[in-house]
């Protein structure tokens, strides 16, 4: 099955360990994976809390923070969407979505 590991994590804490282990899971079951994501999120050392991204956000209101969040949606949107149409996933398995309707929104494309 190809499936098409779609999340919105920059931090490497214990929610890129458990995308990494559901990851190496799904491919010893004999699945093939792509992942999509912030492409920030490679970049970071094990520990980080997102950088620079995370530090502004902590400096502003909340509501304007919800905001980017939401604004992110639309990044997050083309990204999943573009490797949808490469990629042909058999399924989307959409993880840490809070605020995050890419997935639902390809799937009523």
């Amino acid at each position: 099955m190809r499936i098409l590991f779609h999340h919105r994590t920059v931090s490497k804490d214990g929610m890129d360990v458990h995308i990494q282990e559901l990851v190496a899971a799904f491919r010893r079951l004999g699945h093939d994976v792509k992942i999509v994501g912030p492409a920030s999120a490679s970049d970071q050392d094990f520990g980080s809390d997102g950088g620079l991204l995370s530090k502004i956000r902590s400096k502003l209101p909340r509501f304007l923070s919800e905001i980017l969040e939401l604004a992110y949606d639309q990044v997050a949107y083309r990204r999943l969407e573009e490797a949808y149409e490469s990629y042909n996933p058999d399924l989307i398995y959409e993880r840490y979505n809070l605020f995050l309707m890419a997935g639902m929104r390809l799937k009523e494309k």
